[in-house]
């Protein structure tokens, strides 16, 4: 063979890889057809041919490729990153079986072929084998720990069985490998797993950045309002509340939910009635106004409330709304004031008020002991118990709250409010 022609069709070769890596196929299929011509001969040329058929969608002409490759080289026709190809174009053939047999012969055969097992994950994933295909992505990732779409592949299909391994799988990315969308998915891990400081340092300096994505305000607004930040959860919820209809349909029910946990009432039923006005037909927005009413005693807002609440829900829906929205309005800090007064109107209120009080007093207690390590549970039962005039066993409470999170500041001036009344 000319010398000459071998230099030439090396140098088209190596252009169509780069074209190929830059994603333009239609470039790299017109490099690499011209260096076939000059050496029809070549495996390597032939290999590089078969990935720019593969890259055009175009199996059959891949594995032409692949034939011609073996048939020159039939010592590497084995080999991971030939078979791999083999069996890529075999499942863009909608030949899964026989892809799935080739790449298992080839894990077994070279069992430290992280390309074969990331290869064969996917595969797996099609066809919903998701065990074994965590078990092959767990492979490819111990043998290359920089490969950040395996670690970020295999964080989410642990994300479910064993969140705690998820979130180390996505700590060990390099920084700069993680991206604002893992540094969110890494922060709602750790909200998973009860670690509320760890998250809202992310979701804070995620807030800070030029992201303005309104999802990661009402998050980031939610987890403040569960660590007793009152006016950071108002700050961050209130910059997403005129975003379109359906975010701020969202922000305004967690704003009111919000409102409702530091005991202001007016804001939070006002929060609730433009909600109402958002969605028409929901029910929940005007469950928050009646509660809201409730707790700070207007018997005309809760009959006109009640009313439109009738209209939405049957009975059993409407108990269980406004049971729920209660355990939210008895952690504000005026409902231990609102039920001990003793005025006629009140009075009419006083045996829904103490019936709901006592199913959220219930409620918390069994969350509670079912997730000890949640402060927000810990603070909301006693301030049900508070509401209760529970006083004793209100202070114990709050102390299991601040022991999980010193910060609390809520919870620490509800807990000076008890050792005062003590």
């Amino acid at each position: 063979m000319n010398l000459d022609r071998d230099i030439q069709a090396r140098d088209l070769g190596n252009r169509a890889v780069l074209a190929l890596e830059a994603g333009l196929f239609e470039d790299a299929f017109e490099l690499i057809t011209r260096s076939v011509h000059l050496n029809p001969q070549n495996a390597a040329t032939r290999l590089v041919q078969a990935k720019v058929e593969l890259a055009l969608q175009r199996p059959a002409g891949a594995l032409v490729a692949l034939d011609f490759h073996d048939l020159y080289a039939p010592h590497q026709r084995d080999l991971p990153q030939v078979a791999c190809i083999r069996a890529h174009a075999m499942m863009q053939n909608k030949k899964t079986f026989k892809a799935q047999q080739i790449l298992q012969q080839t894990v077994k055969d070279y069992p430290e072929s992280a390309m074969t097992h990331r290869l064969l994950a996917q595969l797996l994933l099609t066809t919903h084998q998701k065990i074994d295909a965590i078990r092959h992505l767990t492979e490819a990732v111990k043998l290359q720990p920089d490969d950040v779409i395996s670690t970020r592949t295999l964080a989410t299909l642990l994300e479910e069985t064993n969140p705690r391994q998820s979130l180390e799988l996505m700590q060990s990315l390099s920084d700069e490998a993680r991206t604002p969308d893992e540094m969110l998915y890494q922060a709602r891990l750790h909200k998973k797993l009860e670690q509320l400081c760890e998250a809202e340092t992310i979701y804070d300096t995620l807030i800070n950045s030029e992201i303005s994505d309104p999802c990661i305000f009402i998050e980031a607004g939610k987890l403040a309002d569960e660590m007793g930040e009152y006016d950071r959860a108002v700050e961050r919820l209130e910059k997403v509340i005129t975003c379109s209809e359906k975010i701020a349909f969202e922000a305004l029910c967690e704003l009111a939910t919000v409102h409702m946990h530091g005991g202001n009432f007016d804001q939070a039923g006002l929060c609730w009635w433009k909600a109402s006005r958002l969605e028409r037909t929901q029910s929940r927005p005007w469950a928050g106004v009646l509660v809201c009413a409730l707790a700070s005693g207007k018997p005309t807002l809760v009959t006109r409330a009640s009313d439109m609440l009738d209209q939405r829900c049957n009975p059993i829906s409407r108990r269980e709304l406004v049971s729920q929205l209660w355990m939210h309005a008895a952690t504000g800090k005026t409902i231990n004031q609102q039920t001990q007064e003793t005025t006629a109107d009140q009075t009419l209120i006083a045996s829904p008020l103490q019936t709901m009080l006592d199913h959220a007093t219930h409620i918390l207690a069994a969350h509670a002991d079912q997730f000890p390590e949640r402060a927000d549970t810990w603070y909301h039962l006693a301030n049900c118990q508070y509401a209760d005039g529970l006083h004793s066993k209100a202070l114990e409470t709050v102390k299991q709250a601040i022991k999980i999170n010193p910060k609390y500041t809520t919870a620490i001036a509800l807990h000076e409010q008890l050792a005062e009344a003590a």
